[in-house]
């Protein structure tokens, strides 16, 4: 298995990937070469040297690892072991995926890692499978049979060369045989290649910019900056051309807006992507770094942030507070209070939109311990006050008005 990132340009070699439920017998006898021309600096999907090299992301933002003690690894290197599980440490695994036939692994599967103890470079992994019920009905619908204790992914890294040792006059190029593909990208200097934030991490140096897509290829252009230190990296892309629904970056479907001296900007449920929409453009920052230091920099990006329109996806996104303080009602449940019935008067015998409970005539609330309830109706109670006209038959909803409006 080979893996080769130069700048602008990969290759890999090794087996080919196919369906878990098949493997081994379906790996073809031949390796696969595969060729990336144009790469984007850090792309989506695609494997990240710094993971491979140092597995920031894997760590970024968690609780210290559990330790595993020292142990020497690959010809007397000196390491240090941490606990994780295959979900924490996937970067690292799907850095290494592209040029293997690995099978399947369950998330909560255990992975003891070993760092070269000075430079915290992985020189060797072990996956063990998870001590869990689901995790057995998991394997068998996939037909693996994983004895406890046994690993059922070992990883190696051999020949680490550290320092001015590593550096190498140049890498070898992909092999004629292999399958090219033109990633479009062009490295560029100045203006086209985006703003630049004003505030960055102290070390971050420039890595390289340029412009992705455009001039006939896939989406609008989109002007492209990164940085890196060695051990971490940040990317910043802005199109001014955006003509989609929802926030530029795959931010996913959920987002949380953020306010800052920036103005408004969205972050994805994982942390590691900050959205902004502006007047000026349309932004997205992403990166190895903390949530807090994206919204910072995603706040310094010269690029006012609004709040998207209200027919974009996003649009419905609040914050708990804000949804606490939109209804009453609501209110109630977010913060976990008992929930209250406004009601504008009282009759001896209920109608069937009523709600139960007794109270004074007047009274704006229940008897304290009175539950909201939804009202009830059936076929054989009186007709609805809304019968005739549209929703008939149905109740009120929970932001409907008048004397029999039920909450929530």
């Amino acid at each position: 298995m080979e893996l080769v990132v130069d700048e602008d340009r990969a290759w890999t070699r090794g087996p080919a990937d196919c369906p878990a439920d098949a493997q081994p017998a379906c790996t073809p006898p031949e390796p696969l070469v595969r060729g990336l021309v144009r790469r984007e600096p850090f792309p989506d999907g695609a494997p990240a040297p710094l993971d491979l090299v140092v597995p920031v992301r894997s760590f970024a933002g968690g609780p210290e690892p559990p330790p595993l003690g020292t142990r020497a690894v690959g010809g007397g290197r000196r390491t240090i072991g941490v606990t994780a599980t295959a979900a924490q440490i996937a970067p690292l695994l799907d850095g290494l995926r592209p040029a293997g036939n690995f099978r399947a692994l369950y998330p909560a599967d255990e992975v003891q890692l070993w760092l070269d103890e000075v430079a915290l470079v992985p020189l060797a992994l072990d996956v063990l499978p998870a001590d869990d019920p689901d995790r057995a009905l998991w394997a068998n619908r996939r037909g693996y049979t994983d004895p406890a204790g046994v690993p059922v992914l070992e990883v190696r890294f051999g020949h680490v060369r550290l320092g001015a040792a590593a550096m190498a006059p140049e890498l070898p190029p992909a092999p004629p045989d292999a399958i090219r593909r033109d990633a479009g990208f062009a490295d560029t200097d100045g203006a086209d290649s985006g703003p630049a934030p004003g505030w960055l991490p102290e070390g971050m140096r420039p890595h390289r910019s340029g412009v992705a897509g455009g001039a006939g290829g896939a989406g609008p252009p989109v002007a492209v900056r990164a940085w890196a230190d060695g051990r971490a990296w940040l990317k910043v892309r802005m199109t001014r051309d955006w003509a989609g629904d929802r926030l530029f970056g795959a931010l996913g479907d959920v987002v949380r807006p953020v306010e800052t001296r920036g103005g408004t900007v969205y972050v994805g449920a994982a942390g590691t992507r900050v959205g902004v929409h502006g007047t000026q453009g349309d932004a997205v920052v992403t990166g190895t770094l903390s949530e807090q230091e994206l919204v910072r920099v995603a706040a310094t990006l010269g690029v006012r942030g609004v709040p998207v329109p209200t027919r974009w996806a996003e649009a419905s996104s609040a914050t708990i507070d804000r949804a606490a303080g939109s209804s009453p009602c609501c209110s109630s449940r977010l913060t976990r209070r008992r929930p209250a019935i406004r009601r504008s008067g009282w009759t001896e015998r209920p109608s069937p939109w009523s709600t139960r409970g007794r109270g004074r005539a007047g009274s704006s609330s229940p008897r304290p311990g009175t539950r909201c309830r939804r009202p009830r109706w059936s076929p054989t109670s009186a007709a609805p006050p809304s019968a005739g006209r549209s929703g008939a038959g149905r109740p009120r909803s929970a932001n409907s008005s008048g004397p029999n409006a039920a909450c929530c």
